[in-house]
């Protein structure tokens, strides 16, 4: 399946972004923990291919997704798992993007992938 159009990209990334990062699922399940990060590799891929056209957008997905990752990365309450699976599951180029998003809105908590 494709996604096209900056509506319908905007709206997965909001929504993607907060099944990701604001649903207690994914936390403690190995398996869980898997699809999370596959779903942050799709979900990033989506993103950086469609980069200029929801970076303009009236509400910025993009600052929502890179602060809410941001959150879960540096969150105490998950001790670095979800850093953990992110430079584990990330391919390269996502894992450049995400962190070019975070210098781009100067959110700047760490540990990064």
């Amino acid at each position: 399946m494709t996604v096209t159009g900056v509506r319908e990209v905007t709206l997965i990334t909001h929504a993607l972004t907060r099944l990701l990062c604001h649903i207690e699922a994914f936390s403690g399940d190995e398996e869980a923990e898997k699809l999370w990060g596959q779903l942050l590799q799709n979900l990033l891929a989506l993103a950086s291919a469609n980069h200029n056209e929801i970076f303009y957008a009236a509400e910025d997905p993009l600052f929502f997704m890179a602060y809410s990752l941001d959150e879960v990365a540096s969150s105490k309450q998950h001790h670095g798992r979800f850093v953990q699976i992110m430079v584990e599951t990330l391919n390269d180029t996502s894992k450049a993007y995400l962190n070019h998003l975070w210098t781009l809105y100067e959110i700047s908590r760490n540990p990064k992938p």
